[in-house]
């Protein structure tokens, strides 16, 4: 049998000879947790915008709950009607198994992130940059938790990796096959999120004006391809050809200042803070750095930077399409510089202490965000009364809190009664009084963390002939937690009780 010290050295030797092997391997077992245990969504977007909406078609067998300006592309959403149609197909209803293989198939198709990264940075900056990049792309903190997620924003950041990787292949071989890839690649992420469409109109340019005039007609029509199937797409679900990007045009010049804005620098704080300082300031000058080193990469991600910091409305994961590529450019900006003759100032201890110092506060957060089961109080409630019998009215009380609820979770289809204001609980309470049958089950679903005898006060004078009893407490995710102890004031903690109405 080998001896520790044999199979140390063993690992080590496997890794040097196969290291992105290491890094796809290492990288999917830490998505595989996230794939178990991060249920959830992130924001509104990622559960309504895809998910609700591709079960709410196949529901109603109509998009009429677009309403009549729709101004999204339904092509990602599409795909997920097309795979639960594939479920039912197969009698699986069940919303956890489905979201469980959703999430599954996201965190397969987000590896290629890492594979191309991987292979992009070898290609502009050498095996140990590579190394490094692939190491940030495996396990920065909030990759493998936006691996499992059905945001847009992240979907495409997959597209771009790929198909600046393509493009950037194409002006090392002049290969024309590469280009024409690289558009295909470029126009999918603009289909899916239109704001990636600056990625594609820069790279046109550079093939235009930096490389051969017919590469930049070959990518241009690969573009086409993609934009004519959206308008096809548009065209046979709303009856309007390319409807949903000239409506998103206008929706975001309309709303520009409707959302949560900020100052032009906003995305510049953003990254030297998540990055983690002073680690994050050898980013920023590492992405600078990389200028030199491929301009296909650099021109289209400080575009698109650019665009967003300059847009009033600022949302953190608006920045999300270009981390994979922050990432890829600074550390190759850096490594190429740290490796430059002359150069001893990122050979000091300053930058390794820096480069720990992220690791380990990188680390500390990556458990928790990984296992994190976002939106745990919307959600768990309704997969709980999914699994009983016989349920024949559900009450959501939103008095106090108002959240959406994803109803995507409730395959079962009792009356159900959301209710905003105290005097709104007449019509349920009627309902139930004038409908119930003996082995009728009705259970009321409070939001509130410390105002439960507020709630059931209020429900008990609606209706003091029923006998309310606690069914189960829906305790808020870790990250809630922490969240909620660091702030109570503005991050309230995600709880909610669901609760039996019993009437003699």
């Amino acid at each position: 049998m080998l001896k520790i010290k044999d199979k140390i050295k063993f690992l080590r030797d496997a890794l040097k000879r196969h290291p992105l092997v290491f890094l796809m391997i290492s990288a999917a077992l830490v998505r595989l947790a996230a794939v178990i245990y991060s249920k959830g969504y992130l924001a509104h977007d990622d559960h309504f915008c895809v998910i609700e909406d591709a079960s709410e078609l196949i529901r109603t067998g109509s998009l009429r709950f677009l309403g009549e300006s729709p101004h999204r592309s339904f092509f990602y959403p599409g795909l997920h009607y097309v795979i639960f149609k594939l479920f039912n197909a197969f009698d699986i209803y069940s919303p956890g198994i489905m979201m469980f293989f959703v999430r599954l198939l996201h965190v397969s198709f987000s590896l290629l992130t890492v594979f191309f990264g991987y292979k992009l940075t070898r290609q502009i900056a050498g095996k140990d940059a590579a190394f490094s990049a692939g190491l940030l792309l495996s396990f920065y903190f909030i990759m493998p938790f936006l691996a499992v997620r059905q945001l847009i924003e992240h979907v495409t950041s997959v597209f771009l990796v790929t198909g600046i990787y393509y493009g950037h292949l194409f002006t090392v071989k002049k290969k024309n096959g590469y280009i024409f890839i690289s558009g295909l690649l470029l126009a999918i992420a603009s289909v899916i999120r239109f704001q990636s469409a600056i990625f594609f109109l820069v790279v046109l340019i550079y093939i235009f004006f930096r490389e051969k005039k017919k590469a930049a007609v070959l990518f241009f029509v690969s573009g086409i391809l993609i934009m004519l199937m959206q308008g096809f797409l548009d065209l046979a679900l709303f009856g309007n050809f390319l409807v949903t990007p000239i409506n998103y045009i206008k929706f975001n010049l309309e709303n520009a200042t409707s959302y949560v804005t900020g100052p032009w620098y906003n995305y510049v704080l953003l990254i030297a803070a998540a990055f983690v300082p002073p680690f994050s300031f050898y980013m920023i000058w590492g992405v600078i750095k990389s200028f030199k080193l491929s301009r296909i990469i650099f021109y289209p991600t400080v575009a698109f930077f650019i665009m967003h910091s300059l847009f009033p409305g600022k949302q953190e994961r608006f920045i999300f399409p270009i981390i994979p590529l922050i990432i890829i450019m600074g550390i190759s900006g850096l490594w190429c510089w740290k490796n430059s003759p002359g150069n001893n100032f990122l050979k000091g201890k300053t930058f390794k202490w820096s480069w720990r110092i992220f690791w380990v506060i990188n680390m500390l957060v990556l458990i928790p965000a990984t296992l994190n089961y976002s939106q745990k109080a919307r959600i768990a409630p309704l997969l709980y009364l999914n699994k009983k019998e016989e349920v024949s009215t559900i009450i959501i009380d939103k008095t106090e809190v108002s959240p959406m609820i994803p109803y995507f979770y409730l395959t079962k289809a009792p009356k159900i009664f959301s209710v905003k204001k105290e005097e709104n609980f007449t019509g349920a309470i009627d309902y139930i009084t004038s409908n119930h049958k003996k082995n009728d089950r009705h259970f009321v679903v409070m939001f509130t963390n410390d105002k439960l005898e507020k709630h059931l006060n209020m429900l008990k004078e609606q209706m003091p002939e029923a006998t309310f009893k606690k069914e189960k407490l829906i305790s808020p995710s870790l990250i809630d937690y922490i969240l909620h102890k660091m702030n109570p004031r503005f991050n309230r903690a995600k709880v909610s009780w669901i609760y039996r109405v019993e009437i003699d």
